[in-house]
Protein backbone atom coordinates (compact mmCIF):
# COMPACT_ATOMS: atom_id res chain seq x y z
CA UNK A 1 0.00 0.00 0.00
CA UNK A 2 1.31 3.70 -0.79
CA UNK A 3 1.55 6.26 1.45
CA UNK A 4 -1.52 7.87 -0.36
CA UNK A 5 -3.28 4.91 -0.06
CA UNK A 6 -2.58 4.79 3.87
CA UNK A 7 -4.29 8.37 3.73
CA UNK A 8 -7.58 7.68 2.14
CA UNK A 9 -7.97 4.69 4.69
CA UNK A 10 -6.91 7.06 7.09
CA UNK A 11 -9.48 9.63 6.31
CA UNK A 12 -12.39 6.79 5.85
CA UNK A 13 -11.81 5.24 9.36
CA UNK A 14 -12.11 8.67 10.48
CA UNK A 15 -15.40 9.08 9.15
CA UNK A 16 -16.44 5.99 10.39
CA UNK A 17 -15.20 6.66 13.88
CA UNK A 18 -17.28 10.18 13.67
CA UNK A 19 -20.08 8.12 12.38
CA UNK A 20 -20.11 5.52 15.52
CA UNK A 21 -19.73 8.14 17.82
CA UNK A 22 -22.94 9.90 16.75
CA UNK A 23 -24.86 7.46 16.33
CA UNK A 24 -23.74 6.22 20.14
CA UNK A 25 -21.99 2.68 19.47
CA UNK A 26 -19.91 1.92 21.34
CA UNK A 27 -18.57 -1.26 19.92
CA UNK A 28 -18.31 -0.04 16.50
CA UNK A 29 -16.18 3.03 17.63
CA UNK A 30 -14.17 0.46 20.00
CA UNK A 31 -13.60 -1.75 16.42
CA UNK A 32 -12.92 1.22 14.43
CA UNK A 33 -10.36 2.95 17.08
CA UNK A 34 -8.78 -0.85 16.82
CA UNK A 35 -8.61 -0.12 12.93
CA UNK A 36 -7.04 3.30 13.55
CA UNK A 37 -4.75 1.85 16.01
CA UNK A 38 -3.59 -0.40 13.16
CA UNK A 39 -3.26 2.04 10.54
CA UNK A 40 -1.10 4.43 12.93
CA UNK A 41 0.98 1.49 13.19
CA UNK A 42 1.71 0.59 9.71
CA UNK A 43 2.05 4.27 9.24
CA UNK A 44 4.72 4.57 12.18
CA UNK A 45 2.87 6.99 13.69
CA UNK A 46 3.72 5.11 16.85
CA UNK A 47 2.31 8.09 19.77
CA UNK A 48 -1.30 7.47 17.66
CA UNK A 49 -1.41 4.04 17.53
CA UNK A 50 -0.95 3.60 20.84
CA UNK A 51 -3.96 6.55 21.72
CA UNK A 52 -6.03 4.69 19.53
CA UNK A 53 -5.60 1.53 21.25
CA UNK A 54 -6.17 2.55 24.63
CA UNK A 55 -9.00 4.69 23.61
CA UNK A 56 -10.30 1.28 21.80
CA UNK A 57 -9.35 -0.26 24.94
CA UNK A 58 -11.31 1.75 27.30
CA UNK A 59 -14.58 1.84 24.90
CA UNK A 60 -14.84 -1.68 24.88
CA UNK A 61 -14.18 -2.42 28.65
CA UNK A 62 -17.39 -2.11 29.51
CA UNK A 63 -18.26 -5.08 27.31
CA UNK A 64 -16.14 -7.40 28.89
CA UNK A 65 -14.47 -8.39 25.54
CA UNK A 66 -11.47 -10.45 26.07
CA UNK A 67 -10.90 -10.45 21.97
CA UNK A 68 -10.90 -6.63 22.20
CA UNK A 69 -8.45 -6.82 25.49
CA UNK A 70 -6.16 -9.67 23.33
CA UNK A 71 -5.86 -7.34 20.10
CA UNK A 72 -5.47 -4.34 22.10
CA UNK A 73 -2.78 -5.79 24.06
CA UNK A 74 -1.21 -7.22 21.43
CA UNK A 75 -1.26 -3.75 19.27
CA UNK A 76 0.19 -1.78 22.76
CA UNK A 77 2.87 -4.71 22.28
CA UNK A 78 3.69 -3.81 19.20
CA UNK A 79 4.04 -0.33 19.20
CA UNK A 80 6.64 -0.66 22.78
CA UNK A 81 8.46 -3.14 20.13
CA UNK A 82 8.80 -0.63 17.29
CA UNK A 83 9.72 1.78 20.38
CA UNK A 84 12.54 -0.61 21.40
CA UNK A 85 10.76 -0.93 24.52
CA UNK A 86 11.87 -4.42 25.00
CA UNK A 87 11.01 -4.84 28.93
CA UNK A 88 7.61 -3.31 28.32
CA UNK A 89 7.04 -5.32 25.21
CA UNK A 90 7.31 -8.66 26.98
CA UNK A 91 5.29 -7.46 29.82
CA UNK A 92 2.55 -6.95 27.08
CA UNK A 93 2.85 -9.65 25.28
CA UNK A 94 2.94 -11.73 28.69
CA UNK A 95 -0.63 -9.87 29.34
CA UNK A 96 -1.39 -11.27 25.83
CA UNK A 97 -0.48 -14.41 27.07
CA UNK A 98 -2.26 -14.37 30.43
CA UNK A 99 -5.67 -14.10 28.55
CA UNK A 100 -4.72 -15.90 25.85
CA UNK A 101 -4.85 -18.67 28.29
CA UNK A 102 -8.60 -18.55 29.04
CA UNK A 103 -9.58 -17.11 26.08
CA UNK A 104 -7.77 -19.24 23.01
CA UNK A 105 -7.09 -15.45 20.46
CA UNK A 106 -3.80 -15.86 20.79
CA UNK A 107 -2.99 -17.74 17.86
CA UNK A 108 -5.06 -15.07 15.92
CA UNK A 109 -2.97 -12.04 17.49
CA UNK A 110 0.36 -13.27 16.84
CA UNK A 111 -0.59 -13.83 12.99
CA UNK A 112 -1.42 -9.84 13.08
CA UNK A 113 1.44 -8.51 15.09
CA UNK A 114 4.37 -10.85 13.57
CA UNK A 115 7.17 -8.55 14.02
CA UNK A 116 7.14 -8.38 17.21
CA UNK A 117 6.59 -11.89 18.48
CA UNK A 118 9.87 -13.42 17.70
CA UNK A 119 12.26 -10.70 19.06
CA UNK A 120 9.71 -10.74 22.31
CA UNK A 121 11.78 -13.64 23.74
CA UNK A 122 11.39 -15.05 27.38
CA UNK A 123 8.10 -13.49 28.93
CA UNK A 124 8.07 -16.13 31.47
CA UNK A 125 9.75 -14.02 33.89
CA UNK A 126 6.56 -11.89 33.94
CA UNK A 127 3.83 -13.40 35.46
CA UNK A 128 -0.07 -12.05 36.21
CA UNK A 129 -1.94 -13.73 38.55
CA UNK A 130 -5.40 -13.62 36.57
CA UNK A 131 -6.74 -11.92 33.18
CA UNK A 132 -8.21 -8.90 35.16
CA UNK A 133 -4.47 -8.28 36.03
CA UNK A 134 -3.16 -8.66 33.02
CA UNK A 135 -5.23 -6.28 31.38
CA UNK A 136 -5.30 -3.76 34.24
CA UNK A 137 -1.40 -3.87 33.54
CA UNK A 138 -1.74 -3.64 29.74
CA UNK A 139 -4.28 -0.05 29.99
CA UNK A 140 -2.27 0.95 33.22
CA UNK A 141 0.34 3.83 33.17
CA UNK A 142 2.49 1.57 34.20
CA UNK A 143 2.68 0.04 31.01
CA UNK A 144 2.89 3.51 29.19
Amino acid sequence: MSAGDLEAAADLFMRALASSRLAGDARQTAKVLHSVGDLRLRQGKLDDAEAAYRESATTARPFHDPKSAVYCLAGLAAVAARKHQNTRTKKLWRAVETVSAEHPLEVQARAFYPEFVAGAGDVGEFGFSSVESAIEYGFSTDAA
